[in-house]
């Protein structure tokens, strides 16, 4: 159990779905810190590539920093990421 429910998955106003477009929430608290949107527009490779080593399926760094660098970059070509 990962600690959220379908509804939250099925309204793409909550930034959990897969099937709806919509901001890239993924706070359980919508009144608590920032969303993953504003964070991704924030955060420098290096803190990006950090979180994906400590939190990911991979805690290779070469491969956490290149993923980080993706992230980023299709940021900077497309504008924010959404659900």
């Amino acid at each position: 159990d990962i600690g959220f429910s379908s509804p939250q998955v099925d309204d793409g106003a909550r930034g959990w779905s897969c099937y709806q477009d919509g901001p890239l929430d993924l706070r359980m608290n919508f009144k608590s810190g920032i969303s993953a949107s504003e964070w991704l527009q924030t955060v420098t490779v290096p803190e990006l590539a950090w979180v994906l080593a400590e939190n990911g399926e991979d805690d290779d760094p070469i491969l956490c920093s290149r993923l980080a660098e993706a992230i980023l970059e299709r940021q900077r070509r497309c504008g924010p990421y959404t659900s």
